[in-house]
């Protein structure tokens, strides 16, 4: 199973399904961490908001505290790449 997120969801700020793209494309690479540098560049963020949404992410449980200046993904950071964005389900009235 996986993690269900609502598009509303935000992360300091960033709203989740931008997180999402951005893990997504670190995986993408075959990676499992990330850098500041990255992170600013990926989501065109100042370096305050970078280091803020860094924190959150490690308050959240989304990375691990950084590491030489990496951060690596938590299986919480995994379960967000594979999560699908819950919608509202069409009613049919006979």
């Amino acid at each position: 199973m996986t993690l269900q997120i609502k598009s509303a969801d935000a992360v300091s700020g960033i709203p989740i399904m931008q997180v999402r793209e951005f893990f997504r494309h670190i995986v993408a690479w075959h990676k499992d961490s990330f850098d500041l540098p990255c992170l600013r560049e990926q989501l065109s963020l100042d370096d305050t908001s970078a280091m803020a949404l860094a924190s959150e992410l490690v308050a959240q449980g989304y990375a691990e505290e950084p590491q030489n200046g990496v951060y690596k993904f938590t299986d919480k950071a995994g379960e967000l790449v594979r999560a699908s964005a819950a919608s509202k389900v069409s009613r049919k009235t006979a």
